[in-house]
């Protein structure tokens, strides 16, 4: 009965949410003390060969919290290199009685067992007494000693563990932030001689050239703003992983953004022979606030990739509102064509990083 009052005592103690681990480790420490009829206890932890005190109750202040004691003038090296608890009910008539902690502490019972921590020994959780023990320790009581030392090494062990999985957590997002930078920064050393290369191509092509020098120009033009494209792309995704992306937004017509984006891909359109076009609903608000810069980048995506992989037909942009509220409006902007579709099974993959539906139509369609 005794020894399960004491459990109960032990569970109640380490299964409340409100108590931090310092907290039940000095209800446990008072546990120990009443169960076994003792005044003193601390719980140590090996530190540089000596033992650092964690937690200490002890009515005078021969032992306090923070406190190195050299492992000589105590039983904790015993109580380590024991298998069982470490147990004495009467120093002075035993061999122990010219011992430090009993000559210079007067100690007299002592009962103390090794916390272990992912296989190596931690400290030692331990109690003493001035006065001897009329009667031994019983099994029950070496028992729920290694009970408490055995919860004490699988909390500490948790806690290890959790701080690891945070400081890894931290330096994955260290490493992640590092690789944003150095995109961004890259992003922005290439694309400063970019701008210089399509600004210098387009003076060039200014001047008079021969047809086939004309060609050569305009080729390289659209080549550098090609890569200027992909190098603003990864700039973005940069700023993304870094959560750094903005919206700016202002007051824009929405008819002339689309607009603009159909006349951007025009060219490719009629050099495929494609009918591009596009449809506003006339119910539609005129001007509208939000970053026609972003929406345009959406439209641009889309509406190329519907012109890259349409060989017959036509590609139309339809803009329509869904509905109008006090503070905003939800429209809805649907690209549509009669190009070579997307496979049910292929949509999974939509918007994986790096992920390609179709390889071989992505090499004969250029991406």
């Amino acid at each position: 009965q005794e020894s399960e009052a004491s459990i109960r005592s032990l569970y109640k103690i380490t299964s409340t949410q409100q108590l931090g681990f310092d907290s039940k480790i000095q209800a446990m420490l008072s546990i120990g003390c009443q169960r076994f009829a003792l005044e003193s206890a601390f719980m140590s932890r090996v530190s540089q060969g000596r033992f650092e005190i964690v937690q200490a109750q002890v009515p005078s202040d021969i032992f306090v919290n923070g406190q190195f004691i050299d492992s000589q003038k105590t039983f904790c090296p015993q109580a380590i290199n024991e298998a069982e608890p470490f147990a004495l009910e009467y120093a002075s008539i035993s061999a122990w009685s010219g011992h430090p902690f009993c000559r210079e502490n007067g100690i007299e019972a002592y009962l103390g067992t090794k916390i272990m921590v992912l296989k190596k020994a931690f400290g030692v959780l331990c109690f003493f007494s001035a006065s001897p023990r009329k009667t031994p320790f019983s099994l029950a009581d070496k028992e729920f000693l290694q009970l408490m030392s055995q919860w004490i090494g699988y909390e500490i062990e948790r806690q290890q563990i959790q701080s690891e999985l945070a400081a890894t957590r931290d330096e994955a997002l260290r490493s992640a932030q590092v690789k944003s930078e150095f995109l961004a920064n890259m992003s922005h050393e290439i694309r400063t001689p970019l701008n210089a290369i399509v600004g210098l191509t387009s003076l060039l092509a200014d001047t008079e050239l021969k047809v086939q020098q004309r060609e050569f120009v305009e080729m390289a033009r659209r080549s550098c703003h090609a890569l200027l494209a992909i190098v603003n792309d990864i700039l973005d995704f940069s700023k993304i992983e870094a959560g750094k992306l903005s919206l700016e937004p202002a007051r824009f017509n929405v008819r002339e953004v689309v607009e603009g984006i159909v006349e951007l891909e025009a060219a490719s359109a009629l050099a495929k022979k494609l009918e591009i076009m596009s449809w506003s609903d006339p119910c539609m608000p005129l001007m509208l606030e939000g970053d026609s810069g972003r929406l345009g980048q959406v439209l641009l995506n889309l509406v190329s990739n519907a012109v890259k992989f349409t060989e017959h037909g036509e590609v139309v942009v339809k803009v329509s509102m869904e509905k109008e509220e006090a503070d905003g409006a939800v429209i809805h902007f649907r690209v549509s064509d009669t190009g070579i579709g997307i496979a049910e099974e292929g949509r999974q993959h939509l918007f994986q990083v790096f992920s390609q539906i179709d390889s071989s139509a992505g090499r004969r369609y250029g991406g």
